[in-house]
């Protein structure tokens, strides 16, 4: 029992040094419960009760019982059998296959420099940049949608599809800590309409591949609108999104825009200037003060027929996944090897259906002795 105890820990160990991108530990064997780690101890609790009833009485030998030494041993065989079978022995294989659940998430994220205003709020955080608070709001968001696909668009001067559609959380998790807004000297101003175009053909191509899918998207803004023409909308989009979701960052009273510098001028600016340098209005010569837009935001998740959320203290986002995580799953393709365990219980299944079969026939057999 020891020994079995042991080898059982080392097992555990092992398991929990292995990651799945790690291929290099392919052919260990590993412990995988198929439910998971709480209903394979409370299983292995209730077989080891089991257990302890049919030792003890080996060690009293009561008399009143013609239970015989072969019944306790073959019984005792079927609980270590089925605990071996609970804890699902494994062998890590590598592969390039992954199953990932049907559902596709696109982040569409504002980097104008309006982003850098220090007025934003979300869970436990104040008064943080913008796009900070949408760092932290990313993060959660890859966490909400476990197994689910990825794509991530950032819309200012330009917009580009930063991260295309994996099913690797951590790519956009890479992304959005890298992700700078765009420097001042670039800016032309803001146009909330900017990602639509970029969005809506990564939609398409992900609906044309994968039709029965949810897709969800994501538009993180803090809704300032600069330039004089009419905005476009975005009901195009409603054909390719199943559900959207509008996440407005900042506040209604607004905070200045500090500077964002290119390279060249970061090398010409001088060291020992420490004065607070802020965008300027041109049309007051003050500094500008950018201020978080609701309006604009609702009508963007209006024409999406989603729902606008604002970040705020004590406010995280992500509850809205669970009713919206598809319950379909479908096999993906990876680039990179990974690891997967490959149970191998069926000599233990086989053992121990022999057992079982053999204590059945000889219940049964008792059984019609006594009539």
């Amino acid at each position: 029992m020891t020994t079995t105890l042991f080898s059982a820990t080392t097992l555990l160990f092992a398991h929990a040094k292995i990651e799945a991108s790690d291929t290099s530990q392919a052919g260990q064997l590993v412990f995988s419960p198929s439910y998971g780690w709480i209903i394979a101890i409370i299983a292995i609790l209730v077989l080891l009760a089991a257990m302890f009833f049919e030792i003890v009485p080996i060690r009293r030998k009561p008399e009143s019982s013609d239970e015989t030494f072969c019944m306790r041993l073959r019984r005792i065989g079927i609980c270590i059998m089925l605990i071996i079978c609970v804890l699902s022995p494994s062998i890590m294989r590598s592969t390039l296959q992954r199953a990932v659940n049907a559902t596709n998430v696109i982040i569409a994220l504002d980097i104008t420099g309006s982003m850098r205003a220090k007025d934003a709020d979300y869970a436990k955080n104040s008064k943080i940049e913008r796009i900070e608070a949408a760092r932290n709001i990313i993060h959660q968001i890859t966490k909400s949608y476990a197994n689910s696909s990825f794509a991530a668009i950032s819309f200012g001067a330009s917009t580009s599809v930063d991260v295309p559609l994996t099913p690797d959380a951590r790519a956009v998790d890479n992304w959005i800590n890298t992700l700078r807004t765009e420097p001042t000297s670039v800016a032309t101003g803001t146009s909330l309409d900017a990602p639509i175009d970029q969005t809506l053909l990564t939609a398409k191509a992900i609906h044309d591949a994968h039709p029965d899918d949810t897709t969800v998207l994501y538009v993180i803004s803090d809704g300032e609108e600069t330039t004089q023409r009419k905005r476009r909308t975005f009901s195009s989009l409603r054909a390719y999104i199943t559900n959207a979701f509008v996440i407005g960052i900042g506040s209604s009273k607004g905070a200045k825009i500090p500077l964002e510098k290119t390279q060249l001028q970061l090398d010409d600016y001088s060291e020992n200037n420490t004065s607070n340098q802020w965008v300027i209005d041109p049309a007051t010569g003050n500094p500008g003060i950018s201020k978080l837009d609701e309006k604009n935001l609702r009508n963007i998740a209006d024409e999406l027929s989603g729902k606008y959320m604002h970040s705020s203290l004590n406010v995280t986002f992500g509850d809205e996944a669970k009713p919206i995580l598809s319950h379909q799953w479908r096999m993906n393709e990876t680039a990179k090897p990974r690891l997967r365990p490959e149970p191998i219980i069926w000599p233990f299944a086989i053992f121990a259906s022999i057992l079982l079969i053999w204590e059945l026939m000889s219940w049964f057999i008792t059984s019609r002795k006594l009539v």
